[in-house]
């Protein structure tokens, strides 16, 4: 008897973002899967042009013939009855983006959610974020079946991932996509096979909700950078938001900049001058910047309507200057 036929498993990948391509990739190339197709969410206007683009998940199923869908809802008795005779077996969710009804997630299929941190730790919208902003040493990726309440079904399998120092948001989801991705073809196969690896839960454990954090939307207030915080709170504040959305400053009250990378910079004394004073301006190196009582060297920031410069780039155009003030606010 050929098991492998008697065991593959029907999918529908739901998903929005970059963060679900090596998802995609992953069971479309597995042969324990039939991926049946692919939903997104509809096109948006992207870039400082505004064109009207498709998101990661529809451009990389067009350049790899796999069959993708954008929904304006999923939520709609249409597409409910198509989910609930679509023959899937597992219904994966992973950065979609879109509240799932209780109608939808009790339709025949499992729904499944690809969640990028240790659950109950971050549940919501920015977890990646949230753990680089906090200085986390350590998150990681948890699958669980999805319930009414945010991010709280029962977990069905976890793995850890190590945050190094120089991870940014970019770089970090990046890894996190690969272990989701990994992850839920281990729970595949313990499900066809028994055999259970490593982060696999059986039975799935409950969360505990007296143990949950939350994590927001990011606004346009929280990519403002506080000059009176010490370095390494701004540090990985900018890694947090790099290299999507950037964190943002005033120089000299007027012209507004954003800031893609940084590191501390290693001083036994910061310095009596005001907090945001620009203090070094180093040739083919950073622009170093007065905190609370420490320093912070910025490497990669964007003036308006330019691309993203290093510091060297900035320096050699004497865009800033010793002694120029970083601010909070726009005089």
């Amino acid at each position: 008897m050929n098991t492998k036929a008697v065991n593959k498993k029907n999918v529908i990948i739901f998903g929005s973002s970059g963060f679900t391509v090596p998802l995609i990739s992953s069971m479309s190339s597995y042969d324990a899967v039939n991926l049946l197709y692919v939903v997104t969410g509809p096109d948006k206007a992207q870039g400082r042009g505004y064109a009207i683009l498709p998101n990661p998940v529809r451009k990389y199923c067009t350049e790899n013939n796999i069959d993708v869908r954008m929904e304006f809802n999923v939520n709609s008795p249409e597409f409910i009855e198509e989910i609930n005779s679509s023959g899937a077996d597992f219904v994966i969710v992973a950065s979609f983006g879109r509240i799932l009804s209780a109608r939808l997630i009790g339709t025949k299929p499992a729904f499944i959610n690809v969640h990028p941190s240790l659950l109950p730790k971050y549940r919501g919208a920015t977890p990646i974020q949230t753990a680089l902003k906090n200085g986390d040493v350590e998150t990681g990726v948890t699958l669980f079946n999805i319930v009414e309440d945010l991010d709280a079904g029962p977990m069905i399998a976890q793995r850890q991932c190590a945050i190094e120092k120089t991870d940014n948001f970019g770089e970090l989801s990046g890894k996190l996509a690969v272990i989701g991705a990994e992850l839920v073809r281990d729970y595949i196969d313990f499900v066809n096979s028994g055999l259970r690896r490593k982060g696999i839960f059986d039975p799935p454990l409950k969360q505990n909700d007296d143990d949950a954090t939350f994590t927001s939307k990011i606004e346009k207030q929280d990519c403002l950078v506080d000059w009176s915080n010490e370095a390494y709170i701004i540090h990985n504040k900018i890694r947090s938001l790099s290299p999507d959305i950037g964190v943002f400053t005033f120089i000299n009250g007027q012209t507004r900049i954003k800031i893609f990378n940084s590191y501390v910079y290693d001083s036994d004394y910061a310095g009596d001058e005001a907090a945001g004073t620009v203090k070094f301006v180093i040739k083919k190196g950073p622009i170093v910047v007065k905190c609370e009582n420490s320093l912070i060297a910025l490497t990669a920031l964007q003036f308006p309507g330019k691309r993203v410069m290093t510091s060297a780039e900035i320096a050699n155009g004497r865009r800033i200057k010793i002694g120029d003030i970083m601010s909070d606010e726009k005089k």
